[in-house]
């Protein structure tokens, strides 16, 4: 988890040595969860954050890394839960004007649910495909802001208390982009 981190923050700042006008892209953003097969009990997670990176291979075409992380969700129990995930997506963006771009992600989610939350797995993960869209704003050619919605899919290989299903993630973020 610690490499994917080091790549992101790689990307977001160190790619402006490798040419002036670059496709590279870094973006941070604030973000809620919903958690759904989550049991008897449990509540959403509070907000996190998420942090990412990628490149524009054409201005329609693309590939993004990324690692989010929920605030903590309590159950009824009592007992504390998180969500991480670390991403890889390619990206398809269709640019409306200059200013407003609509895309789309579909790509894989290694996810982490750990808590005492998660029965009888206090530290469980799944991978699962996950797929987003959304709406970016951009200033200018380098700043900008997106809203986006991502399904990370399945977060955990146990079920928790009450449910029949393994507990899936999906959240919604606004943030900040800043292109090199």
């Amino acid at each position: 988890m610690k490499k994917i981190i080091a790549v992101a923050l790689f990307t977001l700042f160190a790619a402006p040595a490798f040419a002036e006008s670059t496709g590279f892209y870094g973006a941070l953003d604030v973000n809620t969860w919903t958690l759904s097969n989550k049991g008897t009990g449990v509540e959403n997670p509070s907000a996190g954050i998420r942090v990412a990176g990628g490149y524009h291979f054409t201005p329609n075409w693309g590939a993004e890394i990324g690692y989010t992380e929920s605030g903590n969700g309590t159950t009824s129990i009592p007992a504390d839960y998180k969500i991480t995930s670390a991403q890889m997506a390619v990206t398809g963006t269709y640019p409306v004007n200059e200013q407003f771009d609509l895309f789309a992600k579909l790509g894989y989610a290694a996810n982490k649910m750990t808590g005492a939350a998660t029965a009888g797995c206090p530290d469980c993960s799944k991978n699962d495909f996950l797929y987003g869209f959304g709406a970016q704003f951009n200033f200018n050619k380098q700043f900008g802001v997106r809203l986006q919605y991502e399904d990370i899919g399945k977060v955990a290989d146990s079920i928790m208390a009450g449910q029949t299903d393994q507990p899936k993630a999906a959240n919604i973020s606004l943030g900040v982009v800043y292109n090199f």
